[in-house]
């Protein structure tokens, strides 16, 4: 009887600190060898499309060996040449700016390999929110196009085809969280409490506790056993950020200075503007079904609410096929109007993920309706794809044309978002399904009808082709250098044509930020220009990977036999983002922040429940889940108080009570999904309560901010019951 294969990847910790406006990131991937034979590995994992990676170590046994950067073709027959010499390897390859293999070669049985790769990233910017993102999970991504007969290039699941010719280098074998060979996640984290309202830290993502040591903030995970399934995100607002001057970070290497630029617009868009047709290209393909799909729906609508009255809009849906809503661009309250446009929900998801026709059909029409018109194109999705190069070619034939991403999910494609954005002069808006994404998009809406600083130039030479418009309230990070150790100026031209200078406060420090953003910007830019040879030339100075080079790493400390099997280390499963609801924390105050963990939701339990009980009936397993939900429902509703919503509740009651079989499961799992949607609205009633009884004992009152976040929390909670008993097919 043959041995169960025993996987190696143990553990993904990750080490963070945030300063100011940069992240610096640590990540390590623990293997334990654990296998009778000689073994390579090989590991598909995510990495911010954004992050500058400029180091590479292996830790193997106990001995450490810096990986250097070297062309890929070369790198790749250095492993290959070690490997074949007796000699442990680790090769580390970008296959999208986002998501990298790691190839480890003859690892011995009882071998311990430490991978450690650090990172540097500017912070992403939502609304008024400040954040840090850290992928842990590939997301499943759509592989469209015909497949090839040639033999595949790598050993994932998916064929190779005309669209995706790496298809098979993308799409790796996955486990579930139960697996008992599933890796562990810890985060640690710290942050300048100088810069961080500490009352504001929360994750939307995991569980996670805060702790004040002097000037610094603490985070780590709450819960232990976490599992890489999911993005970390972590959110903050500024303290006192109206009095944040934009700022700079200067860096000297030989002759040159490298400078950082944080350009921070004014935080209102112009009272008058000319009229924009604005084109919504929403995702309904089947990876986005469940909160994605409803927050995507609820994006929409309300970004159509601050539209202006002069503004027209078309909106077109695509999964494996293109839907208009209108045959061509309406004012914006038409479409609100319209009874379908307001049951949108009810439409569901389904099918692939075909951007690619439904971004050529949009260009078809604006090119009729809008030419000469000044328009923005809104792209909501999780950006699932594989054929990301295909749909940055195509809209490259419309330079003009302004694309505005917002992704939605819990492991993100930021990859394709943040090129489109950077390519077509837009902006780029991450988001988890647990944001409060309607007041987000609602806020940025208003933004994005006419820029505030147009024709930027900083009068150093900058590492990209030029500096994009720039909208009100967009914080964007410009990297320049000089021989001229003088602080760069930036000057642009205002709405209304006036000339605006902005200047910058330097920063402390000697980090190597400004050079790494600087060398992967001009990077990019090579790539884009067609000069390979100089995108390698300067990855290997300054030993930052891209998409043509790699890590690679030796250890010549022993020989070893080598390894003749080739075992594929599976990625998870993303966790189900309508169970995701379950994930997020709500700040209680510095040192405790709220949660649940992943793997103990009740449908989850339900599940197994029905699982493993094969011989009992399936309305045996009901009852006990049943009554959970009813206690757990009933009580928020005691908490909050009010008695208009005990009929409500007898009417959702009544609907399970109606049903047996599957469809009762299925109405459980609608109960729930609602259960979980108003505890996050309850959690915020906790904590203003808990703000009130504090500030009583203090003798202070609740301020009006707390006191307008409590009465929210209510209605909304009051709303989803209400909705959701009369509108009760839209659950199921």
């Amino acid at each position: 009887m043959s041995k169960r294969v025993i996987l190696p990847l143990k553990g993904v910790e990750c080490d963070f600190s945030v300063l100011s406006g940069m992240a610096e990131v640590s990540t390590t991937q623990i293997f334990r060898q654990e296998n009778e034979k000689p073994l390579d590995c090989e590991y598909l994992f995510p990495l911010p499309a954004d992050a500058s990676v400029y180091s590479c170590k292996a830790d193997i046994n106990g001995r450490i060996i810096r990986a250097q950067v070297r062309e890929r073709a070369e790198a790749r027959q250095i492993a290959a040449e070690r490997k074949a010499a007796g000699y442990r390897t680790a090769l580390v390859e970008s296959e999208r700016e986002n998501l990298f293999t790691l190839s480890l070669g003859n690892v011995q049985p009882g071998d311990l390999v430490l991978i450690q790769l650090k990172y540097f990233q500017t912070l992403r910017s939502l609304a008024e929110t400040r954040s840090v993102e850290i992928p842990f999970c590939p997301g499943i991504r759509y592989i469209p196009g015909k497949a090839l007969r040639r033999t595949n290039q790598g050993k994932g699941i998916v064929d190779d085809t005309d669209e995706v010719p790496d298809a098979s280098r993308i799409t790796p074998v996955r486990i579930d969280a139960e697996h008992p060979d599933a890796a562990y996640v810890e985060v640690r984290g710290r942050l300048d409490a100088r810069f961080v309202n500490e009352t504001s830290l929360a994750s939307p993502s995991h569980p996670i506790v805060v702790q004040q040591a002097g000037d610094e903030l603490h985070v780590a995970l709450s819960n232990r056993g976490e599992v890489p399934d999911r993005d970390f995100v972590l959110r903050w607002s500024e303290r006192d950020a109206e009095a944040v001057t934009p700022r700079v970070w200067i860096r000297e290497r030989g002759d040159k200075v490298y400078a950082l630029l944080e350009v921070r617009t004014p935080k209102n868009a112009p009272a008058r503007r000319a009229p924009v047709d604005f084109y919504f290209v929403v995702d309904r393909s089947g990876s986005m079904q469940g909160r994605k799909w409803d927050q995507a729906v609820e994006a929409l609508q309300s970004c159509l609410k601050v539209l202006g009255a002069a503004d027209r809009a078309m909106v077109t849906l695509f999964e494996s096929r293109f839907q208009d809503f209108a045959e061509r661009p309406l004012p914006p309250q038409q479409l609100l109007d319209d009874r379908q446009f307001q049951s949108l929900k009810r439409l569901g998801t389904g099918g692939g993920t075909e951007l690619t026709p439904a971004l050529r059909h949009v260009l078809e029409v604006a090119g009729r309706h809008s030419r000469g018109q000044d328009k923005n194109l809104i792209l909501i999705t999780d950006a699932q794809v594989g054929n990301e190069s295909g749909i940055l070619d195509l809209m490259q034939s419309a330079p003009e044309f302004a694309v505005h991403c917002f992704g939605i999910d819990v492991a993100l494609n930021d990859s394709l978002l943040l090129a489109l954005a950077r390519q077509q002069g837009g902006t780029f808006h991450s988001m988890n399904p647990n944001d409060n994404i309607q007041q987000a998009v609602t806020a940025l809406g208003k933004t994005l009808g006419q820029p505030v600083l147009l024709d930027a130039s900083a009068g150093w030479e900058l590492a990209d082709p030029r500096i994009p418009n720039l909208y009100a309230g967009q914080i964007h990070f410009v990297s320049a250098r000089s021989r001229d150790g003088k602080l760069p100026e930036l000057t642009a031209r205002g709405p209304s044509s006036e000339t605006l200078r902005i200047q910058f406060e330097r920063q402390p420090g000697t980090v190597e930020a400004p050079y790494l953003h600087w060398c992967r910007t001009r990077m990019q830019r090579l790539i884009a220009e067609g000069d390979e040879k100089g995108a390698v030339a300067l990855s290997v100075e300054s030993n930052l990977i891209c998409g043509l080079t790699a890590f690679i790493a030796w250890d010549e400390s022993e020989k070893v036999p080598v390894a003749s099997h080739l075992l594929v280390q599976p990625s998870l499963e993303p966790l189900d983002t309508w169970l995701c609801s379950t994930m997020g924390s709500t700040p209680d105050a510095v040192g405790q922040v709220k949660g649940r963990r992943p793997r103990g939701g009740l449908l989850h339990r339900l599940f197994n429940a029905v699982a493993a009980e094969e011989q009992a009936p399936l309305r045996e397993a009901m009852p006990r889940e049943e009554k959970e939900l009813v206690r757990e429902l009933t009580d928020i509703c005691d908490r909050i108080g009010g008695t208009d919503w005990k009929p409500l509740l007898k009417a959702l009651f009544d609907w399970i009570a109606e049903a047996t079989g599957a469809e009762r499961l299925r109405r459980i799992e609608a109960l729930d999904r609602l259960v979980q949607e108003i505890k996050i609205h309850s959690a915020r009633i906790d904590a203003s309560r808990q703000g009130l009884e504090r500030r009583e004992k203090s003798k202070a009152g609740l301020r009006p901010q707390q006191q307008n976040q409590f009465e929210d929390a209510k209605r909304q909670i009051h709303q989803l019951l209400k909705s959701f008993a009369e509108n009760l097919p839209v659950w199921k």
